[in-house]
């Protein structure tokens, strides 16, 4: 792929339709001017997780037994190498990537990002949905109680000032599209 195209990322944030988001675009034919980056599944989220967070090691899934430096940074070695394999399979001037744990990097993390896609599109995107937070709650709430996705302990905060700050001094004010959630827009 070259350095001409503009890469979108639906970057969520969480509880805001992403799954149905990401579940279109994976199954949808979007013609020759959009075509979405097939890493595998419909949420990429783990994969850019592995890719580009900086303590990744301690999240849920590896928290026993504690990953060593050596083997995250494998891990986050082939991640990468996945995404680049990914790349070499779209020949086009918009492509789509869906992960809606980017709304949780970290300035740096972000950072590391955008360099990394930088080398690989000419411009970098990102789409954002804010849902007020007592239905954001109410939702993460009625998840856990069907799915027991996330123990009840399990705190999941997020500031979106500064989340959206940093990506703003990231990617710039005018490649952030900040919108809010509407389950009637569904």
């Amino acid at each position: 792929m070259n350095n001409q195209g503009i890469l979108h990322i639906h970057a969520g944030f969480h509880k805001t339709g992403t799954s149905s988001i990401q579940d279109y675009l994976f199954h949808e034919n979007l013609g020759n001017s959009h075509m979405y980056l097939h890493t595998g599944t419909a949420n990429s989220s783990l994969l850019m997780l592995q890719a580009f967070k900086h303590d990744f090691g301690n999240s849920p899934q590896y928290r026993k037994p504690k990953l060593s430096t050596q083997k995250a940074r494998k891990i986050q070695k082939h991640a990468r190498a996945r995404i680049i394999a990914s790349l070499g399979q779209l020949n086009c001037p918009n492509v789509i990537l869906s992960a809606e744990s980017i709304g949780t990097f970290r300035y740096e993390e972000h950072e590391d990002l955008r360099s990394f896609f930088s080398r690989h599109f000419a411009s970098i995107k990102l789409y954002l949905y804010l849902r007020p937070n007592k239905s954001r709650i109410e939702s993460a709430f009625q998840e856990v109680l069907k799915t027991r996705y996330r123990g009840l302990d399990q705190k999941f905060v997020l500031i979106f000032r500064r989340a959206i700050g940093n990506i703003d001094r990231v990617y710039g004010r005018t490649q952030v599209n900040l919108s809010r959630y509407c389950h009637e827009d569904f």
